[in-house]
């Protein structure tokens, strides 16, 4: 059975029950299978999307006859060298979310403080929401060519102050990288201002990590 269209067809319109039930049938995560069948909530679906688009993303390549010329996949719109710079910094973004994602899991696996580990499973799950809305971003791209009008987000100090620790440190960690990466290049208007966001965001995240250490609410 072909699983790609089976799947795109669902991740276009997501319902949880069949997602469920085409994961139990060909996923491997058996964790995953397990919070599929305690939950059906908002959470549980967040992580069932995510498994799916993981799922499509490891599906191995059809097998081609030998008789046949190799015939290369066509390269989507979004993944192009001639994309516009604002779809290759979320295709960069997506994935340095899933590099995230994957030293996130080698934790869980091997920290051994409760703490740790719930701390870092949250943030897994933030990041697959923020995977999913790169996604849907540059399949929006791939289908007409642009990119969609994103709603405005809330001020950066209140989206901050929600945070845990950890997630707070990684997004540090992560913006420092960014305005090293672009600090000393002619930057466009869409990297400029991801570059000023990202500049703005580092001394709150220090405001906010200081107010935490000061309450005696954050261990360093």
């Amino acid at each position: 059975m072909d699983l790609l269209p089976v799947i795109d067809a669902w991740l276009s319109r997501p319902v949880f029950a069949t997602g469920r039930e085409l994961y139990f049938r060909y996923g491997s995560n058996e964790s995953y299978k397990r919070l599929f069948a305690r939950r059906d909530d908002q959470g549980a679906f967040q992580v069932l999307i995510s498994a799916l688009q993981e799922l499509k993303d490891n599906l191995p390549s059809e097998v081609v006859e030998s008789k046949r010329p190799d015939v290369k996949p066509p390269v989507k719109p979004s993944e192009s060298e001639d994309a516009p710079e604002a779809v290759q910094v979320l295709i960069t973004q997506r994935k340095a979310y899933w590099a995230e994602v994957i030293n996130l899991k080698k934790l869980l696996r091997t920290s051994q403080s409760q703490s740790e580990r719930g701390q870092a499973a949250f943030r897994i799950l933030h990041l697959r929401t923020l995977i999913n809305r790169i996604w849907q971003q540059t399949d929006h791209f791939d289908r007409t060519g642009q990119l969609p009008e994103v709603e405005k987000d809330e001020p950066l100090d209140a989206e901050l102050s929600k945070l845990d620790d950890l997630t707070l440190k990684t997004t540090f960690q992560n913006n420092q990288k960014y305005l090293s990466k672009y600090a000393k290049r002619d930057r466009s208007q869409t990297v400029e201002a991801e570059y000023q966001r990202r500049l703005a965001q580092q001394p709150q995240i220090e405001q906010i990590l200081k107010e935490r250490k000061e309450s005696k609410t954050l261990e360093f």
